[in-house]
């Protein structure tokens, strides 16, 4: 956890006692689902961290890595995996 920011412990755990999901948003400038998605998320209160493509990473770096996504918002979200046990064969 940053200590430099107002994280705290709450802003990882919902009130239901499950962790908070966290996305990851690959936008573009101009991209209008782009903005909808951060708007939606922001009107939920989640959290998310936004990729720029031609910014933050090179449109070559974005299509190496996710070679079959042909536009953007391209949305990830975070899950619960578990123990030690779940990561060896999520990785394997």
């Amino acid at each position: 956890m940053d200590t430099n920011s107002k994280e705290t412990a709450e802003n990882y755990i919902m009130s239901d006692g499950m962790p908070r999901q966290y996305f990851t948003i690959y936008s573009m400038v101009g991209c209008g689902w782009c903005t909808e998605a951060k708007k939606l998320l922001d009107e939920k209160g989640a959290k998310y961290v936004e990729i720029v493509i031609g910014q933050d990473v090179t449109r070559e770096e974005f299509k190496e890595r996710y070679p079959d996504v042909k536009g953007v918002p391209l949305i990830l979200m975070t899950t619960t995996l578990g123990g030690y046990n779940e990561l060896k064969s999520t990785v394997n």
